[in-house]
């Protein structure tokens, strides 16, 4: 089975989740009869949104590179260290009522990049730089507590299916460079608070927290178990149709 079918086959997953608390739930969502046509609004919603986000990439793994790269003699410094980026999320929900909902979704955290110098004396001979692509796709239950004058906070929880791809490039070093790319899944816990101000029925805004935790493919070489943490801030647009 190929990556690309295995990641279908994740999502699918997912998707199956959330269906499973859908159908328990039927039951409680179920639109009130006496509402007219106009009136009815599908439990299902789907949104998009825009994020912020922050990679806390260990030190151990940046300075193994480093050092991995060149030989001994050589001597190296971070000189740039891209750890914040912005990214993209989608999500598509089931409304069990006006106090939960269950959601899936996937998020797309944009390339994280760490670039080491090498040097003899003062004199620059090369660098190194390491770019980290993550993304996640994802299943939760959400909390929803309702304040009034359209507005709400939410809280969630859940598991991500989360995938980092290593590669690296340098000129000259090349012990680790030419295409050598490195990645890892892994599915974690994830959680997340938030809160959402409704313009109308069906078209809402949210603010959102979000903590992940993806795999370091890095660490995973160096024999440790590390992970990368990212902190994600999201503003979205959801519509329950």
């Amino acid at each position: 089975m190929t990556l690309e079918e295995t990641w279908v086959n994740k999502f699918a997953a997912l998707g199956a989740i959330s269906m499973l608390f859908a159908g328990v739930s039927t039951g409680a969502g179920a639109q009130d009869p006496s509402l007219k046509p106009e009136d009815v609004i599908s439990q299902w919603h789907i949104g998009l949104g825009i994020a912020r986000n922050n990679a806390s990439i260990s030190q151990e793994s940046i300075d193994s590179v480093g050092a991995a790269a060149a030989p001994a003699v050589l001597g190296f410094t971070v000189v740039e260290k891209r750890d914040v980026t912005t990214g993209l999320k989608l999500v598509v929900g089931y409304n069990v009522n006006r106090f939960f909902a269950v959601e899936v979704g996937a998020a797309s955290f944009g390339k994280f990049s760490v670039e080491h110098d090498y040097r003899v004396g003062l004199s620059s001979v090369g660098f190194l730089k390491t770019d980290y692509k993550m993304e996640a796709l994802f299943a939760d239950a959400v909390g929803i507590l309702p304040l009034g004058a359209g507005w709400s906070v939410l809280g969630r929880g859940g598991v991500s299916i989360g995938r980092t791809v290593v590669s690296f490039d340098g000129f000259p070093i090349t012990l680790i460079a030419s295409g050598d790319d490195r990645r890892k899944t892994k599915i974690r816990a994830k959680f997340g608070l938030g809160a959402i101000y409704e313009f109308t029925p069906r078209v809402s805004v949210r603010g959102e927290w979000e903590r992940y935790q993806l795999p370091d493919p890095v660490s995973t070489l160096l024999g440790s178990n590390k992970l990368v943490k990212i902190d994600s801030l999201t503003a979205s647009v959801v519509y329950r149709f």
